[in-house]
Parts: structure tokens; sequence; C-alpha cells
């Protein structure tokens, strides 16, 4: 929803996702029927994370190559907390929480053109019709969400007690795993996968109860404690594939790595298959939507937007834009 401040300046409201009260996050919407070279302000007023990537952002002049002519346009973008507060019934039952603002200017080259902004560039919907086709199924879904199913709930809390029909993708899953685990076949490594919005490169959530003793400052004598077997030097330790990766991978990143146990992760898939069946290795594999800041792949505005025009595919005249960490690019989409 749009409310107009100025004759330039948009206070924006996200719809939060499907059957959810909350989980305003990601944005997709048009703007059309600009003036040229005059400055136009978004405020998106109601996201919830008290952090964000545009945190570091610096205002920039980044040049782009819609529809292939070069161009040259600004954007600044601030996120702040504001004075709106969210209600107990989004914040999970937490008052005195406070809504953030996402604020940004963008000046447009054309006038009277159409472009399209997004958080990231959007999964489109012929990207979907031609994976479903791929995989020979007649299903075509009609609704999306950032986190949650269709029930309204975070699948990735929902490993403690899957609901059979809330939830059947994880308790079939589940029962899967407990079976290998029932007949001596317990996993060598079990991966879950997810997206970063708040920080850069790929790194690895894992499980060690030493590690969450050290970590969290406790005055637990470690040293008595009986050893967690996944934090045993050698082969069978939790830290044994993050190194690997952190070798061979020019994106990972082990500094921002984990291996806390936290009561709030108690229900998420790497804690569950780690304590319920005994996996050592159970990992959240995070992967960044900001681009990395180190090794190989550390790549600025320019760069990224050369690598978009080699890899977006060009099925509509609109030019389109996206905000992801700061970085922004227009292409044909």
């Amino acid at each position: 929803m749009f409310c107009s401040l100025h004759s330039y300046e948009y206070d924006v409201i996200l719809n939060s996702d499907v059957n959810c009260f909350h989980y305003h996050h990601w944005f997709y919407f048009e703007v059309s029927g600009m003036k040229v070279g005059v400055p136009y302000r978004f405020n998106i007023i109601n996201c919830e994370k008290a952090n964000s990537q545009f945190n570091y952002v610096t205002p920039c002049d980044i040049v782009m190559l819609p529809c292939g002519r070069a161009e040259m346009s600004s954007l600044f973008i601030l996120y702040f907390r504001n004075h709106f507060s969210q209600s107990s019934l989004p914040s999970r039952g937490q008052k005195g929480r406070m809504y953030y603002t996402l604020t940004f200017s963008v000046t447009f080259q054309h006038s009277e053109d159409v472009c399209y902004l997004a958080y990231h560039y959007p999964y489109t919907y012929s990207a979907l019709q031609m994976q479903l086709q791929c995989l020979h199924t007649r299903w075509t879904p009609i609704n999306g969400t950032h986190r949650c199913s269709l029930s309204g709930e975070d699948l990735k809390r929902q490993w403690m007690k899957p609901d059979l029909k809330l939830s059947p993708t994880i308790y079939h899953a589940k029962g899967f795993l407990y079976y290998f685990n029932s007949i001596g076949r317990t996993p060598l490594v079990f991966c879950d996968y997810h997206g970063h919005s708040r920080k850069k490169n790929d790194f690895l959530y894992g499980s060690s109860i030493r590690e969450a003793l050290w970590q969290s400052g406790s005055t637990v004598n470690t040293v008595a404690l009986k050893e967690d077997p996944g934090y045993r030097a050698g082969s069978s330790s939790c830290l044994t594939l993050p190194k690997i990766l952190y070798k061979i991978a020019p994106a990972f990143a082990f500094q921002s790595c984990s291996f806390l146990v936290e009561k709030s992760q108690a229900s998420t898939a790497r804690v569950g298959v780690w304590r319920e069946m005994g996996v050592v290795r159970s990992y959240t594999m995070e992967s960044t939507y900001c681009g990395c800041d180190q090794g190989l792949y550390k790549v600025g505005a320019a760069a990224l937007c050369s690598l978009l025009r080699d890899r977006v595919p060009s099925v509509t005249p609109f030019p389109f834009r996206f905000l992801c960490g700061g970085w922004v690019s227009q292409t044909c989409f």
C-alpha cells in the first residue's frame, strides 16, 4: 500500500506473508509515470528486523544498462527504527517492539517510464513454470511467501513436533531420517539450506555442547564435562566440514559460523536431527542475499551489474531494479 506524503515522496506499507501477521521483509512493486531527473523517495515503514545490510550502504552512483541503453542513476539508502510500535500479535507476543524504516531515493532517467523495484531480483512466474515442467508436475502454485508455508507456519521451526497436516514435508522427512536411524544407517551429514539477509558470504550453523558453553561465557567446568562426540578432533568433529570449506571455498566465512545450541533453536532441523538422531554433522547452511565481501567472489556494484546483464534473461520490455544490501541493477527482465 502506498501513501503519498509529497509530490515525490511516498510511504510504503508491506503486506505480510500469506496467512501471516508478520514477516514483512521482501518487496516488489511497479513505478510508472515519473518525471526525468527528479529524485523520488520511498519509505518502507513496517520492516521488522532490527538490523539490515542496508545499514552498511553509502550513497552511490552506479552505471546500468537498461534495455541496452547506458545511463547513470543515483541511489541513497537509510535504515532506522521509527516510532510505529508493533502489536503483540505480529511480534509474537512481545510488547514494545518497534517497526523499522527503509528509505531510499531514486532518480529516474526517462520520463513516463515503467520500472520495477524489488528487494532481490524476483523469481518470475515464467521461471516457475519452466521448472515445474522440468519436474513433470501439474501443480501450479499461486501463492508464495518469504519464510512460511501457506498455513502461515515458519517451517524452519517445526522440526520438534511436525504436524502431518500442517507441515507434511517435515513430518515425512523426519520419519525418513528416523527410519534410517532405526536400521543403523544414520546419515553422515545432514544440512538444511537457507538464505541470510543480514550477513554476507556463506557459512554454517552447527551444534556442540562445549562450544555453546564456551561462547555463552558459562561457568560450567568443561574439563569435567563428558566430551561432546561432535567436538572431538578428527573426522568425527562437527568442525571438520566447516574447516574444509574454509580452505577450499572462497565464499565460505568460517568466522561467521556458530556452534551454539540455544533454546530458541530447539525446534530447528539441525538441532533436532543432532539431538534426536545423533547426527554429529548436522548443519544449517546459510547463503547470503547480499553477496560476498571476501575472496574470489568479492564484487562491487558495477561488477554485479555486469554479471546480471550476462545472466538475467530478457523476457519483458520493462526496466527493472533490485535493492539488496545496497546493490542496484536495472536490466530487461
